[in-house]
């Protein structure tokens, strides 16, 4: 087995800190709008949907980054647990939109080392990545209707 910790490290880090740095951020955003705007959260939920929407989006990623970051780091291998997570979170991101997130998983995966042991997903694991697309598939379908 060959293998690139490093390289693989780095993108893999980059990953799990995105998926928690993207929902702090986005907060962050709905409060200094809240604060500029003059109202309150509600009031601006209520308005604008499409912020419901996008808070529902953004705290898909924290879970897609639990479950990476619960993969053994020997499992993190092409064709390993770390891949196949990886390819659900890459479709997850491309159907909601996220192409910054979707363009570093799609890094992430190119840089992961070759193995020649193959795990597949546990059960619970694609229980999980079915919610998580089935959530992001009608994220992505509310957006498109509210943005067209």
């Amino acid at each position: 087995m060959t293998t690139q910790p490093s390289k693989t490290n780095k993108w893999y880090t980059t990953i799990l800190v995105l998926t928690i740095m993207i929902p702090i951020a986005y907060i962050l955003y709905l409060f200094l709008m809240v604060q500029n705007g003059n109202q309150t959260i509600e009031e601006l939920m209520n308005t604008q949907p499409i912020y419901v929407v996008l808070l529902l989006v953004s705290f898909i990623n924290p879970i897609w980054g639990h479950f990476l970051n619960q993969i053994p780091k020997e499992e993190r291998v092409k064709k390993g647990r770390g891949d196949r997570f990886l390819s659900l979170m890459l479709i997850s991101q491309i159907v909601v939109g996220n192409l910054i997130m979707a363009f570093l998983v799609f890094i992430t995966k190119r840089n992961l080392p070759q193995s020649s042991n193959t795990q597949p997903l546990t059960a619970f694991e694609k229980t999980v990545a079915s919610i998580l697309l089935v959530l992001s598939l009608f994220s992505g379908f509310v957006l498109l209707k509210l943005t067209l």
